[in-house]
């Protein structure tokens, strides 16, 4: 497995000024990789993003989410299609800069809901959004990681056994699970068995203690978690994404408001607690 560190614990956007700053100071932090976040393909650096990250000797990941102009569950065949040519940029995207994953809430735009619970017919558009990205994906050998978050911010993918099931519609290699422990300390019943419950098709884990502060000053059992991957054959990326207040465009957008620690600790010392127990 290896480490590595979301864009968003050290600085505010991705342009040309900052992939410095951001590359070199993951390096020193000593994580093997950035998830970079991506609002949009054509405001991304490519070049100068691979090649600065990989000056620093850093591998990229990048970050994606929908809105409710692209969302894949709406009921507007126009946006549906919006959405399924915004996660094939980021493919293209990932592809430009030397990516093999592109993750996160790639379901439905976060923080929108219904009042409901996601229908059938949610679901089967979420498929079909999906399914055609899937050879595109495919073709570029990036992975396309749907996340599973908390009911806090969507309403469509909420556990693991519910993005399996709905990933195993799609049926592709290069379509998997993203999930997050955070979001699962809110929703599984069991961080452990909410990994073994998306099994072979887990592509991609982000974590963070259960108040996202320092690894092994909450609840979530991280030697059980640890161990489940190592079940299910995971050796893929273990991405912090953990913010705190230092940063107030990120703090606002995640509900950040108390300072457990610096993000530097968060990852230097939570890379050294997970490997003791690996």
């Amino acid at each position: 497995m290896k480490f590595g560190v979301h864009s968003y614990m050290i600085v505010d956007n991705i342009d040309r000024r900052t992939i410095d700053e951001m590359a070199g100071t993951a390096a020193s932090w000593g994580v093997q990789g950035v998830e970079v976040h991506m609002d949009r393909a054509e405001d991304l650096p490519r070049l100068e993003l691979k090649k600065v990250a990989a000056r620093h000797g850093v591998d990229r990941t990048l970050g994606v989410v929908l809105t409710a102009e692209n969302s894949l569950v709406s009921p507007d065949p126009e946006v549906r299609q919006a959405g399924v040519e915004h996660i094939t940029s980021a493919i293209h995207a990932a592809a430009d800069v030397g990516a093999n994953n592109i993750g996160g809430v790639l379901s439905a735009a976060g923080r929108v809901f219904t009042g409901q619970p996601a229908t059938e017919t949610e679901l089967e558009r979420v498929v079909d959004g999906l399914s055609k990205v899937a050879p595109i994906a495919e073709a570029h050998d990036v992975t396309v990681s749907v996340e599973a978050t908390s009911r806090y911010l969507g309403y469509v993918l909420n556990t693991a056994a519910q993005a399996r099931s709905l990933l195993d519609r799609v049926g592709s290699t290069h379509v998997q699970v993203q999930l997050d422990t955070f979001h699962m300390n809110i929703e599984e019943a069991s961080v452990p068995q909410g990994i073994l419950d998306a099994g072979g098709r887990l592509g991609y884990v982000q974590i963070a203690e259960s108040h996202r502060g320092l690894l092994g000053s909450g609840h979530i059992p991280w030697a059980e978690v640890m161990e489940a991957l190592r079940s299910v054959d995971y050796d893929g990326w273990l991405t912090f994404e953990a913010f705190t207040p230092a940063h107030p465009s990120i703090a606002a957008k995640s509900n950040t408001w108390r300072h457990l620690c610096t993000e530097q600790a968060m990852v230097t010392e939570g890379i050294e607690y997970l490997r003791g127990l690996i």
